[in-house]
C-alpha cells in the first residue's frame, strides 16, 4: 500500500520499521510504501492515511483511501456489517499491535442470530495480520439473491488491534467498486452521542444509494433528525420510522444493531443521529459505479492535552486539565510511566508526554502529546572534506560529525546539508538516521547525552571554482551553545593554474633531536608531481601522493640551522 504521514509539529522525525526516514516541519508530508503491519512512529503529533491506486483486484480504475488511527485509539472489540459486495470485496483484516494476540470472530445473520462456531486464531507477532470473509451467507454465494447483505461479524481480541474492512459495489452490478473502512472499536469511551453527515453524491452532486447501521449497548432511544426535501424528521425515534426494524441483539453479546437505508429516511441531504448514550455509527454507499464507506462516530475519547510549565532547563511540570478527574496515568513516548498517577508530572527527560484521566464512561484514551523540549542539550556539527583541491571530475568525501555535548537527551535532531551546484551527489553512508540527497536533510532523531553520529557524503566535482558546502544542525529544543551549530568545508578547483596551500603553518621551530610536527601541502590545478629541496639535516619529504594530492615534510632535526632559520622550496611538475 501507499501511505502518507503529515506532521503537526516542526522537527518531527518519522521512523518506519524502526529506521529514521524523514524530518518534517508542520504541514509537510512524507509519502512512502511499506508492507502492511509496519510500525510507523513520529516524534511529534501527526496524521496518517493510506490509499491504493486501483480499488479492486484486477483494477477498476478508481482509488481507495482511508485514515490510519494511532495505536492509542484502538480497541479489542469490533463489529462489521456486510454489504452487497462480492466475496473478494467483503473481507476484513485484523492487524496485531502486540505479539500472541488471540482473535475470536462470531458470525450473525441479518436477524442477529449467531451462525456456527466462532472463527479463532492467534496472531503471533506485532504487525502480522489475518484476513477473513465477514458476515454470514446461508449456502452458496449468489450475486443476485444470496449476498449475505446486512449479516455481521463481531471481532473480540485479547489485545488491542487495528481492523480494516472492505465493501464493494452491488453484486448485481459486478461488485467491482471497492472501498475500505477503518473500524471504530466498541468501547466504553468510544462512539458518539451525536453524529452528523451529508448524503453520498457522485461527481455531479446526484445522490447515491447507501445504508447505515448503528451499534449500541444501551436501551436509550436513538433519535433521527434530517434536512432536505419532502418528509423530514426532528428527533424522532429512528425505530419508529416506517421500514426501519427495531434493534436486534447480536446473539447474546449485549450489542444491539439498528439498520436503515437512504430510502427508509426519505433521501435526506443531512442526517443527524443522537442518543443519551454513545453510539457507533457507520454509513456504507454501494452501487454499480461507486463504493464509499466509513465510520462517522469517534474513536475512544482522549483526555485533554496537558499544560506545560517550563521552569528551567532541567525540568518541566505537566498538569492535567483542571476539569478532569483522577485517577490519572502519565506516559512518555507512549510508554506507561510507573507510579505517575497524580494530576501533574515533573518531566526531566525530553520527549512526548501524554496523560489519561477518568471520564464518565471510564478511563480515557491518552491525550494528544505535549512535547517537552528541555534546554539542557548542546547540539554540534563538524564538517571536513578529504580533498580540498580536487580536479574537475574528481570524487570528494565530506564527513559530518554530529554530537550532543549536553547533559540531557536531544530530540528531533536533524542536519541540513544540501550539496551546492558545484557537486554531483554520488552516495552517502549514515551511522544513524537517513540522508535525503534531494532535500539535503539528514534525519537523526534522538541523541542521548554524549551521543555521536556520522555521515559521509560522496560527491563528484562538477564545475571549477571555489565551492562552499555548509551544514547546520537543528532540533526541537533550545541549544545552550548555538555557536557550534554550523560548520562548512570547501574545495577549490582551478584548471590550468597550480594551487599550493599548506594545512596549518608551514613553519616549524624545534630543538635538535626532536621530531617535527609534519608539514602538509595540498597541490591542485592538475599538477602531476611535487618535490621539496633545501630542507635542514634530518628532515625529508614524502613522495607526492596523487590520490590525496599531498606532500609531507617529516623527520628529526640532527643539526642546528642559522638563527634566521632555513628556507625550503616546494616545486610542482605538470599542470
Amino acid at each position: 500500500p501507499i501511505y502518507s504521514i503529515m506532521a503537526l509539529d516542526d522537527n518531527s522525525v518519522i521512523r518506519v520499521a524502526g529506521l529514521v526516514k524523514a524530518t518534517l516541519n508542520k504541514g509537510q508530508s512524507y509519502l512512502f510504501q511499506c508492507p502492511m503491519g509496519t510500525l510507523i512512529e513520529s516524534s511529534g503529533a501527526a496524521v496518517m492515511n493510506t490509499s491504493a491506486r486501483l480499488d479492486a483486484p484486477g483494477g477498476c480504475g478508481d482509488g481507495a483511501y482511508n485514515p490510519i488511527p494511532p495505536i492509542i485509539s484502538l480497541g479489542s472489540e469490533y463489529v462489521i456489517v456486510r454489504g452487497e459486495g462480492n466475496l473478494i470485496a467483503e473481507q476484513t483484516t485484523v492487524v496485531a499491535t502486540e505479539p500472541n494476540t488471540e482473535v475470536s470472530v462470531q458470525f450473525f445473520d441479518d436477524n442477529g442470530v449467531q451462525q456456527g462456531p466462532p472463527l479463532k486464531f492467534i496472531i503471533a507477532q506485532a504487525g502480522q495480520f489475518q484476513t477473513f470473509g465477514h458476515g454470514y451467507i446461508n449456502g452458496g454465494y449468489n450475486s443476485s439473491n444470496n449476498t449475505g447483505k446486512y449479516s455481521s461479524s463481531r471481532i473480540v481480541t485479547t489485545k488491542n488491534v487495528l481492523v480494516f474492512s472492505g465493501t464493494g459495489g452491488v453484486s448485481v452490478g459486478g461488485g467491482c467498486e471497492v472501498d475500505i473502512a477503518t473500524l471504530v472499536p466498541i468501547a466504553s469511551c468510544a462512539g458518539s452521542r451525536r453524529v452528523e453527515t451529508y448524503k453520498f453524491t457522485d461527481y455531479t452532486d446526484l445522490k447515491l444509494p447507501y445504508f447505515g447501521y448503528i451499534l449500541t449497548k444501551s436501551s436509550d432511544q436513538i433519535n433521527l433528525t434530517t434536512q432536505g426535501t419532502g418528509t423530514t424528521y426532528n428527533n424522532q425515534n429512528i425505530e419508529s420510522v416506517p421500514g426501519i426494524a427495531t434493534r436486534k441483539q447480536l446473539g447474546t453479546t449485549g450489542l444491539f444493531l439498528v439498520k436503515f437505508t437512504d430510502a427508509n429516511i426519505n433521501f435526506p441531504n443531512v442526517i443527524t443521529i443522537s442518543s443519551a448514550s454513545r453510539l457507533t455509527v457507520s454509513m456504507v454507499q454501494q452501487s454499480s459505479a461507486f463504493s464509499m464507506s466509513n465510520f462517522i462516530s469517534r474513536f475512544a475519547e482522549k483526555a485533554v492535552q496537558p499544560s506545560i510549565d517550563l521552569t528551567d532547563c532541567t525540568a518541566a511540570k505537566l498538569t492535567a486539565d483542571p476539569l478532569s478527574s483522577g485517577p490519572y496515568q502519565w506516559y512518555l513516548n507512549g510508554e506507561l510511566i510507573t507510579g505517575a498517577t497524580q494530576n501533574f508530572y515533573v518531566a526531566t527527560v525530553s520527549g512526548n508526554y501524554t496523560v489519561s484521566s477518568m471520564l464518565e464512561c471510564g478511563m480515557s484514551a491518552q491525550s494528544l502529546p505535549s512535547i517537552i523540549s528541555l534546554c539542557n542539550i548542546d547540539r554540534s556539527i563538524e564538517k571536513t572534506v578529504d580533498i580540498p583541491l580536487p580536479e574537475l571530475g574528481d570524487m570528494v568525501n565530506f564527513t559530518l560529525t554530529a554530537k550532543n555535548l549536553g547533559a540531557g537527551n536531544a530530540i528531533g535532531v536533524s542536519v541540513n546539508d544540501l550539496l551546492p551546484s558545484g557537486y554531483t551527489y554520488e552516495s552517502s553512508i549514515a551511522s544513524s538516521g537517513v540522508y535525503n540527497s534531494s532535500t539535503g536533510v539528514w534525519s537523526i532523531g534522538v541523541m542521548n547525552s554524549n551521543a555521536v553520529a556520522t555521515l559521509s557524503i560522496k560527491a563528484k566535482v562538477a564545475t571549477t571554482g571555489v565551492h562552499i558546502n555548509n551544514a547546520e544542525i537543528t532540533g526541537t529544543q533550545p541549544d545552550v551553545n548555538p555557536g557550534n551549530d554550523k560548520s562548512s568545508a570547501s574545495t577549490s578547483t582551478t584548471e590550468g593554474t597550480v594551487t599550493l596551500i599548506s594545512v596549518g603553518s608551514s613553519d616549524r621551530s624545534v630543538c635538535v633531536g626532536t621530531s617535527i610536527d609534519e608539514i602538509v601541502y595540498l597541490i591542485g590545478g592538475g599538477a602531476s608531481g611535487a618535490g621539496i629541496t633545501g630542507l635542514p639535516a634530518g628532515l625529508s619529504a614524502s613522495p607526492y601522493d596523487p590520490i590525496t594530492k599531498q606532500i609531507k615534510i617529516t623527520g628529526t632535526a640532527t643539526a642546528a640551522t642559522a638563527a634566521s632559520g632555513a628556507t625550503y622550496t616546494v616545486t610542482t611538475t605538470g599542470g
